[in-house]
C-alpha cells in the first residue's frame, strides 16, 4: 500500500487504517533529522511508505510476511 492509496482517505478512516491521526504522521515526517546519510544498501521503500509500514504492524500486529506482500512492488 503506497501512501497515494491511503491519503485519499477520510481522517477517521486514516486514523482507523494507521491508529495515528493525519496530523500526527505529518509531524512525524516533518522531523528536522529526516536528512539522512547516504549509506549502506538503497532502500526500496521511501520514507512515508516505511513509516506507514511500520504504524500499520503496530495497530494490526500483522506479520512480516503479510506486510511484505501488501507492499511488495
Amino acid at each position: 500500500m503506497r501512501y497515494e492509496t491511503v491519503k485519499t482517505l477520510t481522517d477517521e478512516d486514516f486514523k482507523r487504517l494507521t491508529g495515528v491521526s493525519r496530523e500526527m504522521v505529518e509531524k512525524i515526517l516533518a522531523d528536522p533529522q529526516k536528512e539522512r546519510l547516504d549509506f549502506g544498501r538503497p532502500q526500496r521503500l521511501g520514507r512515508v511508505a516505511q513509516l506507514l509500514r511500520t504504524l500499520m504492524y503496530w495497530c494490526e500486529f500483522r506479520t512480516e510476511f503479510q506486510l511484505g506482500i501488501k507492499y511488495r512492488g
